[in-house]
């Protein structure tokens, strides 16, 4: 019928295709046959039916459908009101100009003071370095003259080097291997940490996106700690609408880290809900203790923050045979990991330290199971990535920023 518009509708589901079903019971029998994943039978713009084999915990299927009723419910009535939907819509969405008169101190600044405070931190342990090797070093004339000035000039040049290091993306390659579980190959990317509004934002994501679009990947895991209690409402807008951007052959996933909501914060920009609303309307499918399957081969496995369900649990409806990603924002768990065969677990939250010599410390108290890298554990193999961007300050002294490219073969 008329009552849908297909090429509005299109556009909430970027990575998907779709037909039309002449009947109720065509719309059935191509669901239980596994010809479409789901469908809907619309009676009018403000009620349908959602016809589905298995419903996973999560469907975001259905809340993007709803969405995208919602808004051509509204343009409809609007117009039929004889008012102009865009005028009005342009209204609600009018850009606001601002003047900001700072009265006391400004993130700016805060964020000078921190690299100032880095700057002293560094001075000091290298003074220390630099004494400890004086009587030595002290048969050297240069050294007597300049010993003072030895730690604050190289304090100085690696301050700057953690401003330029945060700011400077790599990309970061590992080959997976299927455990000859796989027909086909897959190429598959890794975001977390991203702490919208601190490091690379606006512009400069819109570059990584389009870079790794380039890539043509089959997939784009975005493994939590996206947005933060800092990210301000329109910062975590603006964040998931250019991921919303990236071009996937089997679509974008996002697990929960324990930042994405705002559990640190009094005061919280956003709740869950405006989070969620605002990841499914881009395109982006949530994984919270649920699992998305591929090609009747591969299913990824989304945890939630906080890991609320064992691997046990969340692995009820999944295939036994097929090859196991795991999205799971901190990396710990990996003996129940490996015990329920997971194939490839996939982390990030340690941010490899971000601050020299954090991870020194991360390493010698087991923060967590694994820092960085890749490692092979028998048949589990697992990755943690050092994050595309840091948290607390915009400096990383360690290693770099980075999004990780896997290629399963």
């Amino acid at each position: 019928n008329n009552i849908i518009d297909m090429e509005y509708l299109k556009s909430f589901y970027p990575n998907s295709e779709w037909q039309t079903a002449s009947s109720n019971d065509e719309l059935e029998k191509l669901v239980k046959d596994g010809q479409v994943e789901g469908g809907f039978e619309v009676e009018s713009l403000t009620k349908y039916t959602y016809f589905v084999e298995n419903k996973g915990l999560y469907d975001s299927e259905q809340a993007v459908f709803e969405q995208a009723l919602g808004y051509m419910y509204k343009q409809q009535a609007i117009s039929e009101k004889g008012l102009d939907f865009n005028e009005i819509d342009a209204i609600y969405n009018m850009p606001i100009e601002s003047n900001v008169n700072v009265l006391g101190k400004d993130s700016s600044e805060n964020y000078f003071y921190a690299y100032i405070l880095v700057f002293i931190l560094y001075t000091i342990l290298l003074f220390l370095v630099v004494m400890l090797f004086y009587k030595f070093l002290m048969k050297y004339k240069w050294f007597y003259k300049y010993y003072l000035l030895i730690p604050v000039i190289f304090s100085f040049l690696f301050t700057c080097y953690g401003v330029y290091n945060m700011y400077d993306i790599d990309a970061k390659s590992y080959n997976i291997s299927s455990n000859n579980k796989l027909k086909n190959e897959y190429k598959g990317i890794l975001i977390s940490d991203l702490h919208y509004g601190l490091g690379v934002k606006g512009k400069g994501l819109f570059n990584v996106v389009d870079e790794i679009n380039n890539l043509n990947p089959d997939f784009v895991f975005l493994v939590g700690d996206i947005v933060d209690e800092n990210t301000t409402l329109d910062e975590m807008k603006e964040c998931f609408r250019i991921l919303g951007n990236f071009k996937a052959n089997y679509g974008i996933f996002y697990s929960y880290g324990n930042h994405d909501e705002n559990i640190y914060s009094n005061s919280k920009n956003y709740n869950k809900a405006i989070l969620r609303e605002n990841i499914l309307s881009n395109g982006i499918n949530i994984l919270e203790d649920s699992s998305y399957r591929i090609n009747d081969e591969l299913t990824i496995i989304g945890r939630s923050n906080g890991y609320k369900k064992s691997i046990e649990e969340v692995l009820l409806d999944v295939n036994a045979s097929d090859y196991k990603i795991l999205l799971a924002h901190i990396p710990i768990d990996y003996k129940s990991a490996k015990d329920n065969n997971i194939d490839l677990m996939l982390s990030g939250h340690t941010h490899a330290g971000q601050v020299f010599p954090v991870k020194i410390f991360e390493e010698t108290f087991n923060t967590s199971e694994m820092i960085y890298g890749y490692e092979n554990d028998g048949n589990l193999q697992k990755v943690v990535t050092s994050g595309i961007s840091g948290w607390g300050m915009p400096i990383r002294t360690d290693y770099h920023s980075e999004y990780v490219i896997f290629n399963i073969k």
